[in-house]
């Protein structure tokens, strides 16, 4: 495991045959390594993410946040080069004391409960299939950490995501219980770290 890179393919194939490791560290590793590469590869920034238009003032927090959702107008998201932040000023521009929603649909082939780990620049909720989300504790180097029920068929995630200035930008990985990557994805390519 040390002499391949850890986002290889070849040390994720060997990450996932070492798990039943009779070794118990080379089986600790081997995990640690797997959630690793679950948890990169698991940003939604690759997805088809769709945003409303750009609402003045800074949204009421909780589920009053989503009490405009009647309104939105969504349209696709712009993508910038940067697969795992989602940067809004791509589609707004420099703007502060604003508030948008984003959306994300996606299709889960069964029942389940989840991780979906959300960070914020300045402030953001969570709504998922028509109701209100807490937003969850921090974990280190990942963002605040949520479990959510998911139902069978098609999901609606929305996100409303706050700017109060600065770099107006958010990141979304969606994960279940046991720490895999939800959706298809790709680990980013550039990223600060393994966490990142």
């Amino acid at each position: 495991l040390e002499r391949v890179p850890r986002r290889d393919p070849k040390a994720i194939a060997l990450a996932y045959a070492l798990l039943d490791s009779p070794n118990l560290a080379v089986a600790r590793e081997a995990k640690s390594r797997r959630i690793e590469y679950e948890v990169a590869r698991s940003h939604t920034g690759g997805q088809a993410w769709e945003v409303s238009q750009l609402f003045e003032g800074k949204a009421p927090g909780g589920a009053q946040a989503f009490a405009k959702l009647d309104a939105v107008e969504w349209e696709p998201l712009k993508k910038v080069n940067n697969d795992s932040d989602i940067q809004l000023k791509a589609q707004f521009g420099d703007t502060k004391e604003v508030h948008a929603y984003v959306r994300l649909v996606f299709e889960s082939p069964i029942e389940q409960d989840i991780w979906i780990e959300s960070w914020y620049r300045s402030y953001g909720e969570i709504y998922l299939n028509g109701r209100h989300v807490e937003v969850g504790e921090e974990v280190k180097h990942r963002g605040r950490q949520t479990q959510a029920s998911i139902r069978k068929g098609s999901n609606e995630l929305v996100l409303m995501i706050g700017n109060d200035g600065g770099e107006w930008r958010y990141r979304c990985r969606l994960l279940t219980l046991d720490f895999r990557a939800l959706l298809a994805g790709v680990a980013p390519k550039r990223t600060q770290g393994i966490w990142d």
